[in-house]
């Protein structure tokens, strides 16, 4: 057996404590801790149906009764009544952003050489409704433009200033898409392009959307969404991930940075109808689970393991899939 390389520089050190954070988070390789399990979606022989629904994008929200995807041909589509019927929306969307029930924005490209135009939709069936650029933008400019002067850091952070206060002037919240801002105002809205990165939007929800706000120099403005719109439930008690197992180190990166994700198995926890099912599925990145459960019910959670559960909907991320899990035992 060949000897190891001495470590002769800090250099070499520094790389091998990073290498094992690369690598997955310390995951060992290992072998399936559960051969005799089945495998996903070949649930048969524990007594579950898997029917797939539909060809779903893996990036969902979720309105009052519909979810929201972005396809890859950047085409935004709404599906209703647990993913059976769709409605095509728009095409040449870049972004999209539910707000609250039915309302929600998408950023549309309008082709080369022409700006991106928000686009405001009060619910699905409705036409959309352009939102203009914020009338005040020539602050943003004014400001903007000494940015690059290190000397002038004081005049910006006066200039900052006095564009948020101008700005936030009777305004109730304001919430981002794709980097744009918009800021909301008991008569109309307006678009500040590029402005999450100039101001903040606080990511917590607020029950009291128009409650006075305090500004100070961190330049927060109030999150107008009041309800989640996470398509998704992680660890509900009908479905969740258990464990998992490496099999494999797939490296990524380039010259400058590299890093590692781990091959292997996801093991999950099934209940339906008062039943308890374990399977495991093979995934390419362990770091992010590949089968979630779709949050289409209103409070999923009070059900769990009863016998009115005899199924629900799954969807695979990686293969761009939504399936029904029904139990076969009564």
């Amino acid at each position: 057996m060949k000897s190891l390389k001495k470590i002769q520089t800090p250099l070499e050190y520094l790389l091998l404590l990073t290498l094992p954070v690369l690598s997955c988070g310390w995951m060992p390789i290992e072998e399936d801790s559960h051969p005799d399990w089945a495998g996903f979606p070949n649930l048969k022989s524990i007594g579950v149906t898997v029917e797939t629904v539909d060809d779903i994008p893996p990036h969902l929200q979720k309105g009052d009764g519909f979810f929201l995807g972005l396809t890859n041909q950047k085409t935004l589509v709404a599906y209703q009544d647990e993913f059976k019927k769709q409605h095509q929306i728009a095409e040449n969307i870049a972004a999209f952003e539910i707000i609250d029930g039915q309302q929600f924005y998408a950023l549309q490209n309008k082709g080369l050489g022409e700006d991106d135009v928000l686009l405001r939709y009060d619910n699905m069936h409705q036409k959309p409704v352009p939102i203009e650029e914020h009338p005040l933008k020539a602050d943003d400019k004014k400001w903007q433009a000494l940015g690059g002067k290190e000397a002038d850091y004081t005049n910006v952070q006066r200039a900052q200033a006095m564009a948020l206060k101008r700005w936030a002037g009777g305004y109730t919240c304001a919430f981002t898409v794709k980097g744009d801002l918009i800021i909301r105002y008991p008569k109309n809205e307006w678009v500040v392009k590029g402005g999450e990165y100039n101001f903040k939007v606080k990511k917590e929800l607020t029950q009291n959307a128009v409650e006075k706000a305090v500004f100070s120099t961190d330049r927060v403005f109030r999150q107008c969404r009041t309800t989640p719109n996470e398509a998704y439930i992680i660890d509900a008690p009908q479905f969740k991930r258990t464990d998992k197992v490496a099999l494999s180190r797939t490296g990524h990166g380039n010259h400058m940075v590299a890093g590692f994700y781990c091959a292997g198995y996801s093991y999950y926890q099934l209940k339906l109808n008062g039943h308890t099912y374990q399977f495991k599925s093979k995934e390419e990145n362990l770091d992010y689970p590949d089968l979630v459960l779709l949050n289409y019910q209103q409070n999923p959670a009070q059900k769990s393991g009863t016998k009115k559960d005899n199924s629900l909907l799954i969807q695979d991320r990686a293969k761009r899939k939504v399936h029904r899990l029904t139990s076969n035992n009564k």
